[in-house]
């Protein structure tokens, strides 16, 4: 495993879907736990890096809001981090296939 600064990853994605589909998925690792019980769900360390990726990303706001509800609103419906996050990729890759 390499361990690639996302400096060097984020330019290599093609389209705003993409970017979209990583930001997604990178806001409900975030929100899913805290670590430790005394811990705000996102700690500073997640929410700095969340702000370098949303930087990276570059995607309108409105955008970012509305992506940011919709994992809220999957995460209280008790879905789950792994489920939700693989009906995603399957739901990105079954639009990119066609």
């Amino acid at each position: 495993m390499k361990n690639i600064p996302l400096d060097e990853l984020i330019p290599k994605l093609q389209t705003p879907e993409e970017r979209e589909l990583v930001l997604a998925l990178g806001y409900q690792v975030i929100s899913s736990s805290a670590r430790v019980t005394e811990e705000p769900m996102i700690n500073d360390e997640e929410a700095r890096a969340y702000q370098k990726l949303l930087e990276l990303l570059n995607l309108p706001e409105a955008r970012v809001k509305e992506l940011e509800a919709t994992v809220d609103a999957q995460l209280q419906k008790s879905e789950g981090l792994v489920k939700s996050m693989s009906r995603q990729l399957g739901q990105f890759f079954r639009e990119v296939s066609q």
